[in-house]
């Protein structure tokens, strides 16, 4: 069976929401919100990946998840 946790980012054109849960997807984790600046997500396509790959990593690490 599997023993690590499973992460999941869901995307909104001015939010990312995540959610991490346990190894039997039973209980939750960590969750978090993050609020993109304006345009960063445009008719649902990224216009700056750079950007947005600093945003999603700085989450990732705030969060502390692996």
């Amino acid at each position: 069976m599997f023993t690590k946790s499973f992460v999941s980012v869901y995307f909104l054109p001015d939010k990312i929401l995540l959610l991490q849960l346990s190894a039997n997807k039973k209980k939750v984790l960590k969750h978090g919100q993050i609020v993109l600046p304006e345009g960063l997500i445009k008719n649902y396509k990224i216009q700056d990946p750079a950007s947005l790959s600093k945003i999603l990593s700085s989450a990732w690490s705030k969060l502390h998840l692996k």
